[in-house]
């Protein structure tokens, strides 16, 4: 949502309640019930969103989304230093859409004459994608002994 240029309030409260979703450990039998609208921090439209998931297995707000979207457009986000704004800006002024083509526009110089960059943006998007490319495939401690934890 947030790439796509939604409310940045409607993008928080999807957030937030998406947080609060997945520490319920009664979900089905709230939805079942018709109970999830007494859960706080969960608005109409993400209820509506969460139940039908949880009847279908999709969401037509998803459906949609993935297909305004390019696919491979929110691993951008994964690059520090380039948030949501910024991403989206590279895809429609610039094309770019994959850590690939980022790194081609950096190299012609491309980002710098973009409205709200510049040389500065450019290098620490540069230095953001060097730093992902070399700590790929690495995970900080905590998060590999959860996961470590879950597979076992």
């Amino acid at each position: 949502m947030c790439l796509k240029g939604e409310n940045p309030f409607k993008v928080r409260a999807f957030e937030n309640g998406a947080r609060v979703v997945s520490s319920l450990d009664d979900l089905a039998e709230r939805i079942s019930n018709g109970q999830l609208d007494r859960v706080a921090g969960l608005g109409k439209g993400l209820i509506e969103v969460v139940t039908e998931l949880h009847a279908t297995g999709r969401s037509t707000l998803g459906d949609s989304l993935r297909a305004e979207l390019p696919p491979s457009l929110p691993e951008l986000l994964r690059v520090p230093g380039l948030g949501p704004k910024k991403a989206t800006a590279l895809w429609k002024s610039l094309g770019v859409t994959s850590l690939g083509e980022l790194e081609y526009a950096i190299t012609e110089n491309r980002l710098v004459a973009l409205d709200g960059f510049g040389l500065k943006t450019q290098e620490k998007i540069s230095t953001g994608l060097a730093f992902l490319k070399t700590n790929s495939g690495q995970w900080r401690l905590p998060v590999a002994t959860a996961r470590a934890d879950r597979a076992l």
